[in-house]
């Protein structure tokens, strides 16, 4: 009988596993009890505010201990990874690892090894669902559709009608631009957009679309222009005097080559030739010191017909300056992963701390990355350093970037336009004030974010950051960013003296 205890149900391991997890979108869904009881998980409500649930696994006789280990962590693992992708807005069928007749749960058999071809999204084909090359006749019932795309459409149908027959003049079609918010539904506590731009023309000929989109992603902005990058803007306060708390800086933004379609609407040849265009200008500028990865795979740059090699693949993952195929429905919907991975890759600097990505979700992303360091300043004028060089380059080939002068930098996402998607993030070292339950409000009244880089358990290393939106300028975010690490640190220095007061 194993273990003895006062319960005959507990007999065997004796071990009850706990894990406390925040499901809060996965917990609405309905089939949710269901789901964890064919997973051998009982779900406790633990705090309605938080969205937090109690996870039990109890086994009787004939499972080792490990067993119920392994079996627990895949449940919740399970539980969690649904989680997020309705996180990210994707739309999720409820269905648990097989039971095999004796109850105990294993892996599903995986299909075979496919190639990136044979998967729609990744290959040649668009995902099944919503026509990208043409509307239907009458605009599908959008009860149950949650995004900007749908409440614009909810509001005024005849934006629908009265737009579905037109292209751009480079041959984008609506429906295209309507594919990723239609196939997927989207949930009703997450705002996702919908909606993807195949081409700069887009925001003009799609307009009555498009400025619905961007007004309820950005919750009623303006479309007045956006602010012109100015470096000399940003604060020269040092951020962490003491240097013990600021590890690392991060900025990134995405930009659009102008006159060539958007990833959701670019062939083949066409990737092939923007990036092209791109390497070609990041070699050639002089500023830039660096190399180029095509990633593996890719056979669309000369110089390295297979791409990159296993070694350079190794440390590009090792150094953060990897992207990998889309898994996001959104993502795959709106056509951005076809042809994978023709035609993309990674320029790197020599030092690791500038990067540039090639036909990931936009043409190109610039990224800069500074360890240590008293503040953003600094990294912020790389970062424009950078991109200015880059533009210059292109500018000198008869190429530029697509710029709206009412909205900014273009970009696929709507929600991103102005900015690019321009993101400022700083990793804190916060092993006080982090173990506490004031962290986030804190963020939250500073307007940043607040997520745990380590662990939860732990909690010492946290990244800060914001998300650039048209109408607020580079620089303002990266000043906000800055008072916001700032006070951070103010507070966990504070509590180290009273620790030590104490």
């Amino acid at each position: 009988l194993g273990f003895l205890s006062s319960c005959p149900s507990a007999l065997g391991t004796g071990l009850r596993i706990e894990v406390t997890a925040r499901l809060p979108l996965l917990a609405a869904e309905a089939g949710f009890q269901e789901l964890c009881t064919k997973l051998e998980l009982q779900a406790t409500m633990a705090s309605s505010s938080e969205g937090l649930w109690t996870l039990c696994s109890c086994y009787g006789l004939g499972i080792t201990e490990v067993d119920q280990m392994n079996l627990a962590i895949e449940g919740i693992g399970q539980l969690v990874a649904y989680e997020q992708q309705l996180r990210h807005g994707e739309s999720v069928t409820l269905r648990p690892l097989e039971v095999q007749a004796n109850e105990s749960l294993v892996l599903m058999t995986p299909e075979p090894s496919l190639s990136f071809g044979d998967v729609p999204g990744l290959g040649d084909s668009d995902v099944p669902g919503f026509p990208a090359d043409e509307c239907p006749e009458q605009l599908p019932d959008l009860d149950s559709h949650f995004s900007a795309l749908a409440e614009v459409l909810k509001r005024d149908p005849s934006v629908y009608h009265e737009l579905r027959d037109i292209k751009t003049p480079g041959g984008v079609t609506l429906a295209r631009c309507m594919k990723p918010g239609m196939d997927n539904k989207g949930h009703s506590m997450i705002k996702i957009s919908g909606a993807v731009a195949g081409d700069e023309d887009c925001y003009e000929f799609f307009r009555r679309l498009f400025d619905g989109v961007i007004c309820s992603c950005l919750n009623g902005c303006e479309l007045a222009g956006h602010p012109r990058i100015d470096a000399s803007a940003v604060d020269c306060e040092v951020v962490d005097p003491s240097g013990r708390h600021l590890v690392s800086v991060h900025l990134q933004a995405s930009r659009n080559l102008a006159g060539v379609p958007f990833l959701p609407a670019i062939s083949f040849d066409e990737r092939n030739r923007a990036e092209s265009v791109i390497v070609d200008a990041l070699v050639q500028s002089g500023d830039i010191r660096g190399h180029y990865y095509p990633l593996m795979g890719s056979k669309s740059y000369a110089p390295q017909p297979e791409g990159m090699d296993q070694e350079a693949e190794n440390q590009l993952h090792d150094d953060g300056l990897l992207f990998e195929e889309p898994h996001s429905q959104l993502k795959l919907s709106a056509g951005i992963g076809r042809h994978w991975p023709n035609g993309r890759g990674v320029f790197a600097s020599e030092t690791r701390t500038m990067a540039v990505y090639v036909n990931e979700d936009d043409h190109l992303k610039v990224l800069v990355t500074q360890y240590g360091g008293d503040g953003l300043k600094e990294t912020f004028e790389q970062f424009c350093g950078a991109d200015s060089a880059l533009r210059a380059a292109l500018q000198r080939s008869g190429h530029d970037y697509a710029y709206s002068e009412r909205l900014g930098f273009l970009t696929a996402e709507p929600a991103s336009v102005g900015p690019g998607g321009f993101k400022a993030s700083v990793v804190l070292w916060l092993p006080l004030l982090g173990s506490g339950q004031s962290l986030r409000s804190t963020c939250r009244a500073l307007q940043v974010q607040a997520m745990s880089k380590d662990s939860e358990v732990s909690g010492e290393l946290w990244t800060i950051s914001a998300t650039c939106t048209l109408g607020l300028s580079e620089a303002d975010l990266v000043n906000r960013v800055s008072v916001a690490c700032r006070e951070l640190i103010k507070m966990e220095e504070e509590l180290e003296l009273g620790a030590k007061g104490s």
